[in-house]
């Protein structure tokens, strides 16, 4: 899907992650009615009663159909960053637990690349907004994925590993959970040639987690690392 504005063309790549096919199949495999699941396969006569009515469904065209038309806001949120902060793009995946009504119970971002909170804040924001149809059977949860490509015309920022970043991962990634609580955190930072991180995102692996990922951007802003170089790197790292 395509959206431009201000000059600029942002290629969206939006995919759905099937809990219940591992996200893998190709969609003319994927029952229709199994595109939201809670099971990581479809239950077998033998155990169908042990989970029948603890996850409902959403098919892949109904969740589409709902977040397809959000695709301008979420172009937005990187827009609206993109002054400030030129490298932002990456991917990142939602975890979404949809309630009986529709209406999103929660969402978080399980996975993403973004290195910026505050995208990544306005984009959990607009799917929070999403109203899907009523979930077939109860409560549903899926994965929802969306890529954005740097900007043609923006050099990349230089790869970086923590390895390459020296001790300071190591030395004050402890600090994060004193200060914030227990990770595991996926973190994504944009460092400038004086080593300072110009910002700074993250994923986590539950919802508790997510409500702690201000607090642990807003540390790792602090942090000073060595210079990358002669120009801007860009910081993949974890702290448990």
């Amino acid at each position: 899907m395509r959206s431009g504005s201000a000059g600029k063309v942002w290629v969206w790549v939006a995919c759905l992650v099937s809990a219940a096919c591992g996200g893998k199949a190709p969609e003319s495999e994927v029952p229709e009615e199994s595109a939201a699941s809670g099971s990581e396969e479809a239950p077998s006569s033998a155990d169908s009663l042990s989970v029948t009515g603890l996850r409902g469904t959403l098919s892949q065209q109904e969740i589409q159909n709902a977040l397809e038309p959000r695709m301008m806001k979420f172009s937005r949120c990187v827009q609206k960053r993109s002054g400030d902060v030129e490298w932002v793009s990456g991917a990142m995946a939602f975890e979404f637990k949809i309630a009986l009504s529709g209406a999103v119970a929660s969402v978080y971002p399980k996975q993403s690349s973004m290195g910026d909170r505050e995208t990544e804040r306005c984009m959990l924001e607009v799917a929070q907004g999403t109203r899907f149809p009523a979930p077939h059977g109860g409560e549903a949860e899926f994965s929802w994925s969306l890529e954005v490509p740097l900007d043609s015309d923006i050099r990349a920022p230089v790869p970086w590993t923590a390895a390459q970043a020296g001790a300071v991962v190591s030395e004050r990634g402890p600090e994060l959970s004193a200060r914030c609580g227990a990770g595991p955190y996926d973190l994504t930072a944009y460092v400038d040639v004086e080593g300072k991180v110009v910002a700074v995102g993250g994923a986590v692996q539950s919802e508790a987690s997510a409500q702690q990922l201000d607090c642990v951007t807003q540390a790792v802003q602090g942090w000073v690392f060595p210079s990358p170089g002669s120009y801007a790197a860009k910081l993949n790292f974890q702290v448990d």
